[in-house]
């Protein structure tokens, strides 16, 4: 962000994100947010697939933190596949080796 020089009009949580995302609001001043990155961590300590995407997604859907016409990016292992589909559409996929980033937008 401060290479970018949007350190003032952006911010970075880390957090558990399949938990209550909703003190995130506060974080936006009371709103929600335009664009949502998430990366959770593809495998466990034990090198298990942890496939986090759909239910962090469900929970920034439940915490109602994405504005209308917001976008989540989510970055995930190649392998990982969602089946959710509404309130989110999938709008576009980029792949890098083995990773993909997944562009999803609010239906209607």
């Amino acid at each position: 962000l401060d290479e970018l020089g949007l350190s003032a009009r952006a911010r970075s949580v880390r957090c558990d994100a399949t938990g209550n995302l909703e003190f995130l609001s506060v974080t936006a001043g009371g709103g929600a947010f335009d664009i949502i990155f998430m990366g959770p961590p593809y495998k466990d300590a034990e090198k298990k697939p942890l496939a986090l995407v759909e239910p962090t997604l469900r929970t920034i859907l439940s915490s109602k933190i994405l504005s209308p016409s917001g976008t989540v990016i989510a970055q995930h292992y190649k392998k990982e596949t969602t089946t959710l589909s509404t309130p989110l559409r999938l709008e576009r996929e980029e792949k890098y080796g083995d990773s993909v980033l997944s562009f999803y937008k609010i239906s209607g």
